[in-house]
């Protein structure tokens, strides 16, 4: 039983990739998805299926596959990407959450300046105009920076 279980994920993963390496997602999206079933562990079945749900325009089923490599892996990408995606599908909340997260771990500009649109998105203005207060004092020829400040006054 054992075999044909390590065989099966094989044969599923190893056809997704090759449907995947030739663009053809749809084709890629079964192998894939049976794979995942198989072994939801595997950050590589993960991110393959993560990028053909985005390809094939499934923004939610790559949200469910990005929130499971995010589990599996400690990586700032993937967490970026989860962010991305759930400030591109209005859940700002989530993505605000992801942004904090981000944020204590790297000072990357744009992800500041994607966390600081999340929160004027939510009007939040208050925390728009504590976080940016610094940002454009450094930076007072961010003209972008100076628009997210003039939406939080």
């Amino acid at each position: 039983m054992v075999f044909h279980t390590t065989q099966s994920l094989y044969k599923n993963s190893a056809l997704g990739i090759r449907y995947f390496q030739k663009e053809q997602f749809q084709k890629a999206l079964p192998y894939l998805t049976a794979a995942y079933k198989q072994e939801k562990n595997d950050p590589q079945i993960c991110l393959y299926l993560a990028i053909v749900y985005n390809e094939l325009g499934r923004k939610e089923d790559m949200i469910e596959a990005l929130q499971n490599l995010s589990k599996i892996t400690d990586d700032i990408a993937t967490e970026q990407w989860l962010a991305d995606s759930f400030y591109g599908t209005n859940n700002f909340l989530k993505a605000e959450q992801l942004y904090e997260q981000i944020l204590s771990k790297t000072k990357d500009e744009k992800v500041f300046r994607k966390y600081a649109e999340v929160l004027a998105y939510q009007k939040k203005y208050d925390q728009v105009i504590m976080v940016l207060a610094d940002h454009v004092k450094n930076n007072p020829q961010d003209n972008k920076l100076l628009e997210l400040l003039a939406d939080g006054l």
